[in-house]
């Protein structure tokens, strides 16, 4: 599929019934197992987090409007901030608006990472391990998050961020998110 397909009904219940599928084996699986299956998938995800802040940390900072036009068509970066205008965006939110979207998102994951340990029951010292795994969860997706939020701030200017989200609320095929910004400076594999 291409970034543009993503979206689609389709793709979305294709990726999401993989991924039903891979959890629900994954339950299958021996505790011991699972618990080696789930420090591998939190590495490989750290990796893949480390990769973005890598290829973001080394993006010369106002170059993105360049970019956003190589990749979609002259003048496709102002033509996105005008839709936006005519969908309705009048302000552009203060950079202290986004750690606060990133922090209900961290608490989401927060939530969804000690949910199922708490719902199965299998949790050997819970008053331990419970408050510890929070603290860690808590720990680790805030700092990525923030780091994300920081970095995505240095590259890609609010008022784009902003009218990308305008137009993605108000139907239009838009991705804002930070993969997409990312695989428009770096569109190699990794």
């Amino acid at each position: 599929p291409t970034m543009t397909d993503i979206p689609s009904v389709q793709w979305v219940v294709i990726i999401g019934t993989i991924g039903g599928v891979l959890a629900f084996a994954a339950n299958l699986l021996k505790p011991a197992t699972l618990k080696v299956v789930l420090i591998a998938v939190l590495l490989l995800g750290l990796a893949a987090w480390g990769i973005i802040f890598f290829q973001l940390a080394n993006v010369t900072p106002g170059s993105f409007e360049g970019v956003w036009d190589t990749a979609m068509g002259a003048g496709a970066y102002a033509g996105q901030l005008e839709l936006a205008k005519q969908a309705g965006m009048q302000i552009a939110p203060t950079g202290q608006a986004f750690p606060v979207v990133g922090l209900l998102v961290g608490f989401w994951i927060l939530f969804g990472g000690f949910a199922p340990a708490i719902f199965a029951g299998e949790v050997k010292k819970p008053g331990q391990t419970l408050l510890a795994s929070s603290w860690a969860a808590l720990l680790i997706s805030g700092v990525v998050i923030i780091a994300a939020v920081w970095l995505i701030q240095q590259v890609v200017p609010l008022e784009f961020i902003t009218a990308q989200s305008i137009l993605y609320q108000s139907g239009a095929n838009t991705i804002p998110s930070i993969y997409f910004f990312t695989a428009l400076f770096y569109p190699g594999i990794p």
